[in-house]
């Protein structure tokens, strides 16, 4: 299976998680004994060749002696000094992007992800369709209040995503980690040239559904977004065991 570039976001400050995180960056959080990033690197690993963490200039000396002498991992500084100054999720995509020259399919993926399943069967769906997919999982009715809600139709194409809803149409909730076309990729720029917002990344897909086909991935197994204390409790005692 032919290999490709991800790109994880942790160019965040986690202030939801203070005094927790406010000298250490979510990512380098341990949960069940292993670095968040750790348990990430590993899932990546498998179905990417070049892995490029987004950070921020607070968390970036973290990443960089984090990385030590990993030769495939990337750590990109975007120069963000406080919450305050932040470019967000997909400002700091489009600056990647920029920067690196980026031409090319990706998997984005949040850096506060834990989960247990694998990425290649998504990977390989990606593939066939050769279409953006997102990998969706159901959810409980407070978690799907705080990111993407989906619909999908009969060939699991995207037809409905709403963001942050405090009414969700849907318990289908779109989760951080999603395989992006180039041709989407290039779509950032007019969407941050529009005004749009740039933090969480479902607002980018929010828009995108619209602008171009995106298809879903329903996923099994354990998934927990560590955005919070109640979220890093339970994630330790699912994967304590594990």
């Amino acid at each position: 299976m032919i290999k490709i570039r991800a790109l994880l976001l942790a160019g965040g400050y986690a202030t939801r998680l203070y005094p927790l995180t406010e000298k250490l960056a979510k990512p380098l959080v341990s949960v069940a004994g292993e670095k968040i990033i750790d348990r990430l690197v590993k899932q990546i690993n498998e179905i990417c060749d070049e892995i490029i963490v987004i950070t921020n200039d607070k968390f970036y000396e973290q990443f960089v002696k984090w990385k030590g002498d990993k030769e495939n991992i990337k750590i990109i500084n975007d120069g963000a000094l406080s919450n305050d100054d932040r470019l967000g999720a997909i400002g700091d995509i489009q600056f990647v992007l920029e920067k690196e020259k980026i031409n090319e399919d990706m998997l984005v993926i949040a850096g506060d992800n834990i989960f247990d399943f694998n990425l290649k069967d998504s990977y390989g769906y990606f593939k066939e369709k050769e279409k953006s997919v997102i990998l969706l999982k159901k959810v409980d009715l407070e978690q799907a209040k705080k990111g993407g809600v989906v619909e999908l139709d009969e060939d699991s194409k995207v037809v409905f995503l709403e963001e942050k809803s405090e009414n969700p149409k849907s318990l289908l909730y779109s989760i951080p980690i999603y395989f992006y076309k180039k041709e989407d990729l290039e779509k950032v720029k007019k969407y941050l040239k529009e005004g749009n917002n740039p933090d969480a990344p479902g607002f980018y897909l929010e828009w995108l559904h619209k602008n171009s086909e995106v298809y879903g991935y329903k996923t099994e197994g354990e998934w927990f977004d560590i955005g919070d204390f109640k979220n890093l409790e339970r994630a330790e005692k699912v994967f304590m065991g594990k």
